[in-house]
């Protein structure tokens, strides 16, 4: 009896198994390739980056609103209430970026300003510029390499679908092969629901290495990582040098692990009717005292 597709059962087995194996490796080479590959219109401006490309660099979109508002906490043109709510000082700052900050700083929490920013223009522009000088990976060029992991597991399974169809009308044993083509299935089903969500940043090698380079710097005092800004942009606002005002910034961390919610996690010793510790201020140089008042 000859065999189906001219391969017996065990080998196609193994081909399948390789086959299933194969949008995973090719994930993996694009991945790296793109990491790696400098664009061929890649403009480099000889201009030093600022601290929020490196923050950009360091964590995306999100850590770019972290390290503004901080940077902007400490030269006191925002401040912080006891109800954790951000509000502006009256000076609007010269910087694009930091500007939108401040407008939208309306008696928001941070997570409020992080979603209003995420699609404002300046942010947008800050990302295309480092697209351009060829140190993030191209958001397009990412969504086409998930694009492609989903079109090559629909193919797998595609062909053990109907291998296992050709198996059930020969009458031959397809229960290696039935799980298999549940496994493509799943794998197909995944890759769509990766191909559909937002592309995270992803430097390149060249942008990586920016930012380890200025890192190593940060010891220097002309360093752009210098200050609580810089601290914000490596590590997040968990590092801002004000542990008290670290914790009322801090967007409340989700059960998934992300930021979300509407109520901030962990306590803070900025909290209604408490009073801030000793020595630490809530923005623009005042003081948390009396009532637990943080300059609201």
């Amino acid at each position: 009896m000859e065999n189906p597709w001219g391969i017996s059962g065990p080998a196609f087995i193994q081909i399948y198994i390789g086959l299933l194996l194969a949008p995973l490796v090719v994930r993996v080479i694009l991945g790296i390739g793109a990491k790696i590959a400098r664009p061929t219109a890649a403009i480099d401006t000889g201009r030093p980056l600022t601290v929020y490309e490196y923050a950009y660099l360091a964590g995306g979109q999100n850590r770019v609103i972290e390290t503004i508002i901080a940077a902007l906490v400490e030269r006191g043109l925002l401040r912080v209430s006891s109800d954790r709510k951000i509000r502006a000082t009256g000076a609007i700052p010269g910087d694009p970026l930091e500007a939108a900050v401040v407008k939208t700083a309306t008696g928001k929490s941070t997570l409020s300003i992080m979603v209003r920013m995420r699609s404002s223009a300046e942010l947008k522009a800050l990302a295309t510029d480092l697209e351009r000088r060829g140190l993030v990976v191209p958001g397009t060029k990412t969504r086409a390499i998930r694009k492609v992991v989903f079109w090559l597991y629909l193919a797998v399974l595609a062909v053990g679908f109907a291998r296992w169809v050709n198996g059930l009308s020969l009458g031959r044993p397809v229960g290696w092969l039935t799980a298999l083509v549940i496994v493509a299935l799943v794998a197909t089903l995944i890759a769509r629901t990766v191909a559909k969500k937002p592309v995270k940043v992803k430097p390149t090698t060249k942008g990586q290495s920016e930012l380890s380079k200025e890192k190593s710097r940060t010891a220097q005092h002309n360093a752009v990582l210098a200050g609580a800004a810089g601290l914000v942009a490596v590590g997040g606002l968990t590092m801002y040098p004000d542990p008290a005002l670290s914790a009322v910034l801090m967007p409340p961390i989700s059960s998934g692990g992300g930021w979300g919610g509407s109520s901030y996690s962990g306590s803070s010793s900025c909290s209604s009717g408490s009073s801030c510790s000793s020595g630490s201020s809530c923005g623009g140089g005042s003081s948390c005292g009396g009532g637990g008042g943080c300059g609201g």
